[in-house]
Parts: structure tokens; C-alpha cells; sequence
């Protein structure tokens, strides 16, 4: 009787390991209401990078293509998920899934995906950028409430001139983007104060961190011509940002 108890017991947790360690299909990610009472049920279905590579493989088949659908696999499977989290983008309680895309996981993300769940069905928005450079960076910067009333926006920082790689400074801008019916949609002037209030503040205060270190007496050619073209980099900065917050 005890041999049966013990038997019993060893495979019931044997089956609760397999079903543990089984990854969540599709069907079931996408039966859950995704809102942010049911993050930890998510969470637990979409624990790990893995299984996010996975559901953003399914959810990239379902997608139209012409290739035959073992090519596209293929394809598609050459982009790794750097990052991904669930959150908020419109401000109603529901979340999206957003993740990095790195084409061949140089660790510099150059696609940003984004999921919803319309009722059971993924319907899905894409961002490109970062190409050339060090792709898009980190979802804790992308990711930003910038107003501060519960909408997540996704921002990003593109070059203002062609990247140079890390032998010269590159100014960059910053850029807003609001998840409106499904797109992302550029949208810098609904963020003037954003601007005003922050980003140029924060761009005059780097550049007077650079004025007051300047290179030393014995500093070589080379190091002043960067330091030079840093302090130019960031006076293009200050200029563009000054350029979008005169125009309220």
C-alpha cells in the first residue's frame, strides 16, 4: 500500500515537472484577457527569453509571407529576442507584448515588435531602426511613461548625421512614438513640455560638463580634435531639441 502512495506520488510530480517545463502554445498565450490583472498569469506562461523567442516565432508565422513556410521559419528565426516585457501602451488597462528583435544576435537590436491581443488574435506593429549604429539600445530607456499617466510611449534616439562609429562623437535626437490603433505613430509635438522640461535641460547640463573638462595642456591632437567634435555633437543636439520646442 505504501509502495502504490509513494508510486503515485513520484509520477503526479513527474507530470507536474513536464507540464511545468512544457512551453505555453500560442492558443493558450492568446486565451488570456492580456490586462495588468493578469501580468503574473502571463508572466508565468511567457516566463523566460526562450519562451518569448517562441511565442514571436508563432506569432510571426501567422503573418502573411510568400516564402514557402519552413523558408520563412527559417528566416525569422535568425531574430533573436534580446528583451521583452508586457505593458501598457494605450493607457486602458491592457497590455501589449514588446520585445527587441536582433538579426543574428550581435546584441544590437535593430526591430522592435509589438503584439496585441485582439481578441485571440495577434495583431502585431514594427520598429525599425538603429541599423549601422548600436541598434536601439535597452527596453528600460525605450519604454517610458513620459507623461506620467499610465500610457508606456516608446521613444528612441536616431543619429543626426551618419553614424561614425566609436571613432567620433554622433549628436543624436530623441524621438516619441504613441501606439494609436494598432501603429506607432511619430508624434514629438504632443511632447513639448517633455522637451522643454527635460531632454534640453538634461542636453545643456552634458554640455557644460564637457566645457568645465576640457582636455589638458598635454593632451594629444587626436584626443582634442574628439573633444572638439563631442562639444559640436552636443551643441547639435541642444539646436535640433531648441528648433522642435520653438515650434509650440
Amino acid at each position: 500500500m505504501r509502495k502504490n502512495i509513494i508510486l503515485a506520488f513520484m509520477v503526479a510530480l513527474a507530470f507536474m515537472v513536464v507540464s511545468q517545463c512544457r512551453a505555453a502554445t500560442l492558443e493558450e498565450i492568446l486565451r488570456v484577457n492580456w490586462n495588468k490583472q493578469s501580468l503574473a498569469e502571463l508572466k508565468r506562461l511567457v516566463p523566460d527569453q526562450k519562451a518569448a523567442q517562441q511565442f514571436a516565432i508563432e506569432v510571426r508565422l501567422k503573418e502573411p509571407h510568400t516564402e514557402p513556410d519552413n523558408i520563412y521559419k527559417l528566416d525569422i528565426e535568425s531574430d533573436v529576442v534580446d528583451e521583452y516585457e508586457f505593458v501598457d501602451l494605450k493607457g486602458d488597462g491592457n497590455v501589449e507584448f514588446v520585445c527587441l528583435l536582433d538579426n543574428g544576435g550581435r546584441m544590437r537590436p535593430t526591430r522592435l515588435m509589438i503584439v496585441e491581443n485582439d481578441h485571440g488574435l495577434p495583431k502585431t506593429e514594427y520598429l525599425t531602426g538603429g541599423e549601422g549604429g548600436y541598434g536601439l539600445g535597452e527596453l528600460r530607456y525605450i519604454l517610458k511613461d513620459v507623461k506620467h499617466d499610465g500610457k508606456t510611449e516608446i521613444t528612441t534616439s536616431d543619429p543626426l548625421e551618419p553614424f561614425a562609429g566609436g571613432a567620433e562623437p554622433t549628436p543624436y535626437m530623441e524621438h516619441i512614438y504613441v501606439y494609436k490603433s494598432g501603429k506607432l505613430v511619430q508624434s514629438d509635438h504632443d511632447f513639448l513640455d517633455y522637451y522643454k522640461n527635460e531632454s534640453l535641460p538634461q542636453r545643456r547640463q552634458e554640455l557644460n560638463a564637457l566645457l568645465q573638462h576640457a582636455p589638458p595642456a598635454d593632451a594629444s591632437p587626436e584626443e582634442r580634435e574628439y573633444y572638439r567634435k563631442s562639444v559640436d555633437a552636443k551643441k547639435e543636439e541642444i539646436t535640433a531639441l531648441s528648433k522642435i520646442v520653438s515650434e509650440r
